[in-house]
């Protein structure tokens, strides 16, 4: 019979489990040293510094990155920039039926794939960034672009 007390699971003399394991304490203590290093580096960092660390870990997974009115600006316009930026303005989606488009982003592709090989932005001088803003999702660029057709390509230097 189990002791006095003991628990359900408390069968033929068999110890209890262990409890289990505590969520605080010494175990924590190497998953807060390396909370408070990252969130020191990111803190030391300046905008610019950030913008590209982001540009960056992007354009690391893909060689164009896609833009819309929400964030062109910022990454495509806005000072300081320490890249110079190649953004391609296109209308990709079927109802356009812009052949002219899918021809160039083939081409546009290619070279940001090319130059994504050659170079790493966080370690080389040439930093270039390739942008694609689609019609669906950039109209309000487009109409202050003025633009009534596409593709257009603007190669902007860094500021």
């Amino acid at each position: 019979a189990p002791p006095v007390g003991a628990p359900a699971f408390f069968h033929g003399g068999l110890p209890p489990p262990p409890p289990p394991p505590r969520r605080g304490g010494v175990a924590m203590l190497p998953r807060l040293a390396l909370a408070l290093l990252a969130l020191g580096s990111a803190a030391g960092q300046s905008p610019e510094e950030k913008k590209l660390a982001r540009l960056s870990r992007l354009a690391s997974r893909e060689s164009i990155i896609q833009l819309s009115d929400k964030n062109f600006t910022k990454y495509a316009l806005q000072a300081p920039r320490p890249y110079a930026v190649a953004v391609v303005f296109n209308a990709m989606a079927p109802d356009y039926g812009c052949e002219a488009c899918r021809i160039f982003r083939h081409t546009f592709k290619a070279v940001a794939d090319m130059y994504r090989g050659q170079y790493d932005l966080n370690t080389t001088d040439q930093k270039l960034v390739f942008f694609e803003i689609d019609v669906d999702r950039g109209r309000q660029m487009f109409g202050a672009m003025q633009l009534q057709s596409a593709p257009h390509v603007y190669v902007l230097p860094e500021s």
